[in-house]
Parts: structure tokens; C-alpha cells; sequence
């Protein structure tokens, strides 16, 4: 069920829906007497009919309704209307963190710290309350206009906050986290403590720093299995080098052992407070003291981040103490002050500095060189429905090309050409490209224009014959604001804001279903998915008129057996039947072609004839399948038959006729008609 605008629901006038998810979906609704709006989220109706989620749904929604910290999205009420649960929140008008990370890219380390602080005190506070989230994400924490700094970022979605220790699985067995970021605990039944959300929170500030996952496996298993064994180690080599301690602080937060991480998640914030500290960008060597003159420390430099230290060279030489000179009439040594002696007594100083350079360089201080590699020229993207394709000019020397995406290293290229096909959906991106030398050296980034992504096909793509029409549903794709639904060549319904749609009675034939997804502003190259279906002028009902095309028409209408006229429409409500189709002869004679999906099915439909049936008649007919017909008496005579002809096992024929006996359907049809 799928709350519509406008609609009214506990009370609360719907204006738009939100989003959706693994437990429910979200809406923007109007309070019904504070002039305020608020999120609902309304949960699925198999979750709300499960008793026991619904009393751990009270009970933690009544702990959550405690918590209050301004980093925390306020729960307000709960309830339950037309079968579903509900609950309403906070409602922040912004976007959350993986939004931005989409559009954005990286986000620079300040920002992060902030938004990371905030976080932490909040879930701190939870913990203190007996609550842990254990769903920390990017996605759950919001992004609001207007706080220090103008920006405000809560934690949203303790809708799967459970107490502090109990195990990780609910009474239905699901896990309810997010694997790149589930704790190992939460994986093997262990205690649920605070020190799941200090894994994730570590996970999640990794993301916001680089702009990848910590774990970016693609399937479940293999997710399951790289959060177990711990993270790769090239995996902290897109942090900034020269921080160890950076390094060490997130590390740390996601120790396999929960009793190695941080105590809190304020403690792990302020570790990464003083890892990322201002450094001096100056190169000192060692053994000399940065002098008076030194500069002052500088920023961490937000540069693109590489897969390995050593696409991290300063772009400057490091800096030496000038060479030590006498004044002129000062005393050196008892010697001379002519120009003899003073070439002499400067030389050792020259070649102290030369062996000085030497040295520096030799331990890797010194990144300038003069036979440098040169930046790409004309670097230029192409925006195809399979992702990015990013080109540029050859440059002399150059043995490989490293392409960024958004600061972000995602591919190398021995050729010219590279195709990103795994940037996101609908996402506005920005591509730089590094000449790599053979001997490992990298050119400044030629960065190109921005662009927006092709908007990715809509995944699982399906349509299904039923007894009005077909339903095509598909999933949502990212950044898609409305999808166009064609068949064939035309268009039937042009800004579809779920994934899901009707097409009422088509015509009969083969017809190629397609949607297309378009974004809000058009700026993004729109994609589309289809599906080939043959349709039969019995839609849902096929398998039944093939079954009985000596009793039925061609097509819905006149000209069955018996001039009869005959349709297809929707079982009642209370039948197990998937579908059935209905004919009336001229003589006031009623026959209905029901199918069944399973035995189980059938025999429900059985149960419920028995209850109608007069225990005394046949149960079986002389063609060996089941039979029931009315009591003796009845106003309206009917019988229903099972069959046991290949591929009739799951239907079932009844008739009735108003104002005659059993005998007389017997004979007018029973016997007469070629079934």
C-alpha cells in the first residue's frame, strides 16, 4: 500500500513520499493540529503483522521518543492504522551525506570533522540512554542549512535502534544494517553494543574522506566475508600520506575485536580532531630545526586522493638553509680577507650544499625535476548510457594515464581513452587525468568540464499478464524523478512517479514494454530497460482458454458453445482461484473456467464446497475427478467438477442454472457439451 498526496492517514495529511526501504516508506506529512510537518514512516505489512516485531517496535520506539540531542532527529509519536505501523520524526529539509558524496564528491577534511563530531556526541547520548543505532551510514545522517558553519548534520532512522546487548538478528531473521558497514559482531550473533556504531561511524568517515567505501565488494557473501577478514591494506593507501595517525585513529575504529576500538565515538572524533591537525607543508630535513623564518603551518590541502603515497608529490622542492657566509672585515680563522683566500673558504660551503641536495634527495625529499613528465592536454568527456568515456591528448614520455574521478582515483589507461563505467546514476561528475612516467613520476591533473551522468536503466524490469491488463514493475533508479512507460511505439504514460504501473486490456500480440527513467531538471542522458511479452487476447486467463478452446471463443465475446458469451475478470475475493473466466448461454446457463495456482489452492476451494454441498450427492464423477453439486431443493441448481486431464489438474468447471434441478443441468450441458 502506497500512501498517495493528499490522502489522510492516523490523522496526517500526506504531501509527498519520501523515500522507501527494507522496513517501510517515508512521507512529508502535515500534522494534523500543530502548523508543523514531520516525516512518517509507515512500515511494510508483512513486518506489522508479525506480533513479534510489532512489540519490539513499541518497545524501541518508546526509547527512542527519550532520546534528546540537537545531532539526533526527534522521534514524536507511533501508532498503528489500517494494519500498518507507523511512526513520525523530525523532518529535515536537506539532503543526507551519500547525496552529497554523489554530487559533491569528497568532502574536505574540516567538514568532515564537523559533521563527525556532531554525529558522535549524539550516539553517545543514545548509548548513555541504552540505545545503540546500529545502521550508521552516510545515508542516515542529514545535511539541514542553517547550523554552525551553515551546516547542521543529524542522525536520522533509529528505526532499527535496538537496546544494548542483545544479539544482532530480529525475530524474523533479517539483518538489519547495511553490510559495508555492519560491525563483525553484528555478522556472528554477537552482543550489540556501542561498539558497533563506533565501527560504522568509523566506516562512514573513511567514505566522506575518500569517497569510496571502505567495503565496496559487490556481492552479499563477499561483503560478508571482507568485513570478517578486516580491510584490505591497500585500502588505507587513498588516505593522505604523511598522517599516520589518521591512519591509526580509523584503524582502529573498525577493529575486528570490539574491545580494540575506541571507548566512544567522541573519543574516536577527537582522535581524528588530532590527526588531521594543521602540518607544515615545509620539507626540513632531518637533523636541521625549522629556523625563526619557517612558515607558518599550513591546512591539510584538499589534492585528489591517489591509490598510493606515492601520487602524493608536493609540487614544490624542499626547502634548504642558505649557505653560511662571513661579513665583509670579520675575522676568519686569523686568515686573509682577499678574493683568493674567500674562494677558498667558500667552496666546502658550496659543496656542503650539493652533498646536502644530494642527501634530501636521495631520502626522497626532493620531488621537483626538470625533465618532468607534462600534463594531458584537451581533456574532454563523452556521456554514454554505459557511463563516462574521458579522452585526451598523448603526451611525450608518458608510459600510463591515472583517471579521477571527483578527486577520487578509479581507473589507469595505457591509451588515451577510458570508459568509467561505474560512476552513479544521474550524478554530476568532474574527471581529472595524471600522465604517469615509466619511472613512476606523475604530471600535475588536467581536469575537464563538469558533467551529469546517463541516469542507469531500471534494474529488474518485469511484467506480468493478469486478468485486466499487464503490470510492469521494475526498481527505482537513483537521481530519477518520473518514469515514461511505452509500449511498442507508444507512449501510455509519461512522468510515472512510482515503479510500478498498469497497462489496462492491450491488444493482443507480441509487444515490447519499455521505461525510461528521466531526472528533474533534464540534464541527465535519460535510459530506458524493456521486456518482450506475448499477450494473449485472454490476458491472465491463456492457460484456460487453451484448456477449453472447444467450449470457448477465440477472443472475449460471443461464440462459444452454445452461442454462449463468454469474458475474463478478477476472482472474488474470497476465491484461492488466479483466474477464471465467466460465460452466459441464451438459456440463463452460467459456467465458470476457474484455475488454481497450487493443490493447496484447489483444495481451499474444495473445503469451501462442502460447506455449500449436499453430503449425501457423488463426490466423484464418472470421469474420475472430483464433483459437488447444491442440495436437493435448492433455488439455484449448481455443480462443480474437478478434472484429470493433463494440464486441467488445477481447474475447475461450474455451473449453475436459476429455477432448474441438477438433472436438468446434467442434461442440457453436463452431457451435451464438448468439454
Amino acid at each position: 500500500m502506497e500512501l498517495t498526496p493528499g490522502s489522510v492517514f492516523a490523522g496526517y495529511r500526506v504531501i509527498r513520499q519520501l523515500g522507501s526501504g527494507g522496513m517501510g516508506a517515508v512521507y512529508l506529512v502535515q500534522h494534523p493540529r500543530l502548523p508543523r510537518q514531520d516525516a512518517m514512516k509507515v512500515i511494510h505489512a508483512h513486518l506489522s503483522g508479525d506480533p513479534a516485531f510489532a512489540a519490539r517496535f513499541e518497545r524501541e520506539a518508546e526509547l527512542a521518543c527519550s532520546l534528546d540531542h540537537p545531532a539526533l532527529v526527534r522521534v514524536h509519536d507511533r501508532g498503528r492504522e489500517q494494519g500498518r505501523l507507523w511512526l513520525t520524526m523530525q523532518y529535515v529539509d536537506g539532503p543526507d551525506a551519500e547525496q552529497v558524496l554523489r554530487r559533491e564528491g569528497t568532502m574536505a577534511p574540516v567538514r568532515v570533522l564537523r559533521i563527525l563530531e556532531a554525529v558522535a556526541g549524539g550516539l553517545d547520548h543514545a548509548h548513555a540512554m541504552g540505545l545503540v543505532h546500529r545502521d550508521v551510514k552516510p545515508a542516515n545522517i542529514l545535511l539541514s542549512p542553517g547550523g554552525t558553519g551553515g551546516e547542521r548534520a543529524l542522525l536520522g532512522d533509529f528505526g532499527i535502534a535496538q537496546a544494548s546487548g542483545a544479539t544482532r538478528l530480529t525475530d524474523t531473521g533479517s539483518l538489519p544494517a547495511s553490510l559495508p558497514y555492519a560491525a563483525p559482531e553484528q555478522l556472528l550473533g554477537g552482543p550489540i553494543t556501542a561498539a558497533v556504531d563506533v565501527y560504522a561511524l568509523g566506516c562512514t568517515v573513511y567514505e566522506l574522506l575518500t569517497g569510496r567505501r571502505l567495503f565496496d565488494q559487490d556481492s552479499s557473501l563477499a561483503l560478508m566475508g571482507a568485513v570478517l577478514a578486516g580491510p584490505r591494506h591497500e585500502a588505507w593507501d587513498v588516505l593522505p600520506p604523511g598522517r599516520p595517525a589518521l591512519r591509526a585513529a580509523l584503524q582502529r575504529a573498525v577493529a575486528t575485536n570490539p574491545e580494540d576500538r575506541p571507548p566512544s565515538c567522541t573519543a574516536l572524533a577527537e582522535a581524528v580532531r588530532s590527526a588531521i591537525a594543521p602540518v607544515p607543508t615545509t620539507v626540513v630535513p632531518a637533523g636541521v630545526p625549522a629556523g625563526p623564518h619557517s612558515p607558518p603551518p599550513a591546512p591539510w590541502p584538499l589534492l585528489p586522493v591517489p591509490t598510493a603515497p606515492s601520487s602524493w608529490p608536493p609540487q614544490q622542492a624542499a626547502a634548504l638553509p642558505p649557505p653560511p657566509w662571513n661579513p665583509p672585515g670579520q675575522a676568519d680563522g686569523g686568515g686573509s680577507h682577499g678574493s683568493g683566500n674567500g674562494r677558498r673558504r667558500r667552496w666546502p660551503w658550496l659543496l656542503g650544499a650539493l652533498l646536502l641536495l644530494a642527501a634530501v634527495a636521495t631520502a626522497g625529499l626532493l620531488f621537483v625535476s626538470p625533465w618532468g613528465v607534462g600534463s594531458p592536454q584537451g581533456v574532454r568527456v563523452d556521456v554514454q548510457s554505459g557511463g563516462v568515456e574521458v579522452r585526451w591528448e598523448p603526451v611525450a614520455g608518458a608510459d600510463a594515464y591515472e583517471v579521477h574521478r571527483d578527486g577520487v582515483l578509479v581507473g589507469r589507461a595505457e591509451g588515451t581513452t577510458y570508459l568509467d563505467s561505474e560512476v552513479g546514476s544521474g550524478t554530476r561528475v568532474t574527471y581529472s587525468v595524471a600522465a604517469v612516467a615509466e619511472d613512476g613520476e606523475r604530471s600535475d591533473l588536467a581536469t575537464s568540464e563538469t558533467v551529469v551522468s546517463a541516469l542507469h536503466p531500471a534494474a529488474d524490469l518485469a511484467a506480468e499478464v493478469g486478468m485486466t491488463g499487464v503490470t510492469l514493475t521494475w526498481a527505482a533508479v537513483d537521481n530519477a524523478e518520473h518514469y515514461e512507460v511505452r509500449r511498442d511505439d507508444e507512449v501510455l504514460e509519461t512522468r510515472t512517479a512510482g515503479t510500478s504501473f498498469l497497462d489496462e486490456g492491450p491488444p493482443p500480440g507480441t509487444h515490447d514494454y519499455s521505461v525510461v527513467a528521466v531526472d528533474a531538471d533534464g540534464q541527465a542522458r535519460s535510459s530506458s530497460v524493456s521486456v518482450v511479452l506475448d499477450v494473449s487476447p485472454w490476458l491472465g486467463a491463456a492457460e484456460l482458454a487453451e484448456a477449453f478452446r472447444d467450449l470457448l471463443p477465440d477472443a472475449p465475446g460471443p461464440g462459444g458453445w452454445g452461442d454462449a458469451t463468454c469474458g475474463t475478470g478478477e476472482p472474488l475475493s474470497t476465491s484461492p482461484a488466479v483466474a477464471v473466466v465467466s460465460c452466459a448461454l441464451p438459456s440463463g446457463i452460467y459456467v465458470d473456467f476457474l484455475q488454481y495456482p497450487d493443490q493447496a489452492a484447489l483444495d481451499r476451494r474444495i473445503a469451501q464446497l462442502d460447506a455449500l454441498t449436499d453430503p449425501a450427492a457423488p463426490r466423484t464423477t464418472d470421469r474420475g475427478g472430483w464433483y459437488r453439486q447444491s442440495p436437493e431443493g435448492n433455488q439455484v441448481a449448481w455443480e462443480a467438477w474437478g478434472l484429470t486431464e493433463p494440464g486441467r489438474e488445477l481447474m475447475e468447471l461450474y455451473i449453475d442454472w436459476d429455477g432448474h434441478t441438477v438433472a436438468d443441468l446434467d442434461a442440457a450441458w453436463y452431457y451435451a457439451a464438448p468439454w
